[in-house]
């Protein structure tokens, strides 16, 4: 909800940085979507998506190159970022996400392809993978 209230404000409107703190946040029991890599990533297309849906002038001044490069670019870094530290649940999902929306460059594919896999499955492979790379390096 917060990105999609900066998104809008942002996108119509001037904002300046205020060298003092306004307000804060407090932080409620239960879980927090900051937490959730996988729901942040997720959320943030599809407030993207949604947003470029409302405004289709936007839409036509970026193009489709540079929307395809702010969205799903987006989140195939996540996917990436999430893969490197390890958060296979998330890497998982983004990447099979990445995968049905054609949004890859061939050199992704041994990353993504393994995703197709069930969790298990995949979980499993990557943590062969992990250890055979570890034991052929000592």
């Amino acid at each position: 909800m917060d990105y999609d209230l900066w998104l809008r404000i942002a996108s119509f409107n001037k904002i300046a940085l205020v060298p003092e703190v306004l307000a804060f946040y407090h932080h409620h029991d239960g879980e927090q979507i900051t937490k959730n890599r996988l729901k942040i990533a997720l959320n943030h297309w599809r407030i993207q998506k949604q947003f470029l849906i409302n405004h289709p002038e936007i839409s036509h001044q970026l193009g489709t190159k540079k929307i395809g490069e702010i969205t799903l670019g987006e989140l195939s870094h996540r996917a990436f970022s999430s893969y490197w530290n390890r958060d296979l649940v998330t890497a998982h999902t983004l990447f099979r996400n990445i995968l049905i929306r054609f949004y890859f460059k061939t050199a992704d594919l041994k990353y993504l392809i393994p995703a197709l896999l069930p969790y298990k499955l995949y979980k499993h492979l990557i943590q062969k993978t992990d250890s055979w790379t570890t034991h052929n390096r000592n």
